[in-house]
């Protein structure tokens, strides 16, 4: 079947106007920080200064396998949750203002919908499971003129939508100060800009599998993203009628993984346990490396299954005193602490291998030896920067 795609330059306003949009469960969090959705307002505000478009970047779409005919966002959550927010900001300051009927027009225009046999509201953009239960609520607030709910603490992405929702909101009543007649006038030009000329190229995709392809060369081509978050969509998209299960695996990889303080531990994982168990592979041939070995649904499961089962280990390279290592010797924890405090990275796939395929009394000499040598290289200024497994 030939790949369908459609593409059109629209507005984000005017992608929450005319679509019903859900993400998919395997898509991450909320993410951007302060930084990310000032830069989206200055965008805003440059774009409106220079009375043109502004361009901000692909929204890639994919039909969804749904009973409410949502279409799936493949690529570009951010920016179509932070554009929400914003416009739930508007509703608000209207309401502040006691301007009642532009504020219901405003949301259910853009926020929300009636449906006609039910009459239950239904949101424009539902998030995924991790966000959406807080972002219904945060959104819910705000369009009735409620007190926010607190997010979890526990839960980054729910501090950082209170967070892009307030910063957009305080914007937003600077442009319409008690007694300063020609607010509304600005706030509506606001909503203007963000539905006609904060522009995006939208990408229309027919199947979810060719939207990760297309996901994957627009980002492959330098738009954004590291390694693993390239691997996880070609995983997903892969998958097929397994994805289920592949999104349970990479789960459980992410929870071993995502407490750890370093944050390359990651990209740094999947290219040493491509290394421990096929073979060498430098770090940026490695989505191409796994993107061409790994093309059926059970590829994708083996290979999800094969780092779930590895990162409980890689972790604990990372950790000598994790639960990982208890029935080993002394000696392990031991050499394991020293190669941390020399901050030694290069054997960590030799590591991996050899902890997955070696007794812990092999392992316990195994690991010591590596200890002896690099502690030695390092002494000497042969293990800096440049990589064992690179030389």
């Amino acid at each position: 079947m030939p790949l369908e795609i459609n593409t059109e330059a629209i507005g984000l306003g005017a992608i929450l106007r005319t679509h019903r949009l859900g993400v998919p469960i395997h898509q991450r969090s909320f993410a951007w920080e302060e930084e990310e959705v000032r830069e989206l307002w200055e965008d805003l505000e440059r774009g409106r200064r220079d009375a043109g478009g502004y361009f901000v970047g692909p929204v890639v779409l994919s039909r969804a396998d749904s009973s409410d005919n949502r279409l799936w966002i493949v690529d570009g959550q951010q920016r179509l949750a932070t554009v929400s927010l914003l416009l739930a900001g508007l509703v608000a300051v209207l309401l502040e203002h006691g301007d009642v009927e532009r504020s219901q027009m405003l949301s259910k225009e853009y926020l929300h919908e009636v449906d006609v046999r039910t009459l239950d509201t239904e949101p424009t953009l539902v998030l995924g499971e991790s966000d959406d239960q807080y972002f219904r609520r945060l959104m819910e607030a705000a369009i009735n003129n409620g007190d926010l709910p607190e997010p979890d603490p526990r839960r980054q992405s729910h501090i950082l939508l209170k967070g892009a929702y307030e910063y957009l909101k305080g914007r937003l009543a600077t442009e319409s100060r008690p007694g300063d007649p020609g607010w509304v006038e600005r706030l509506l030009d606001i909503k203007e800009f963000v539905d006609t000329s904060l522009e995006v190229i939208l990408v229309n995709v027919d199947t979810d599998q060719n939207a990760y392809l297309i996901f994957e060369t627009l980002n492959d081509r330098g738009m954004r993203l590291t390694p693993g978050d390239l691997l996880k969509n070609h995983l997903f998209g892969t998958a097929g009628s397994r994805l289920t299960e592949v999104h349970a695996r990479w789960a459980d990889m992410m929870s071993q993984l995502d407490g750890s303080s370093d944050a390359e531990i990651i990209p740094e994982f999947l290219r040493h346990y491509w290394i421990a168990t096929v073979g060498m592979v430098r770090s940026r041939a490695l989505f191409r490396t796994i993107s061409k070995e790994v093309t059926t649904p059970l590829a994708a499961v083996e290979l999800a299954e094969g780092l779930a089962g590895a990162a409980t280990t890689y972790a604990g390279l990372n950790s000598p005193l994790d639960a990982v290592w208890r029935g080993h010797e002394t000696r392990t924890k031991s050499a394991l602490t020293i190669l941390q405090m020399f901050r030694v990275r290069t054997p960590r796939s030799f590591l991996l291998a050899a902890a997955m395929e070696l007794t812990p009394n092999a392992f316990a000499g195994f690991v010591e030896a590596v200890k002896n040598w690099s502690v030695r290289m390092a002494i000497a200024g042969g293990l800096g920067s440049g990589s064992v497994e690179e030389a």
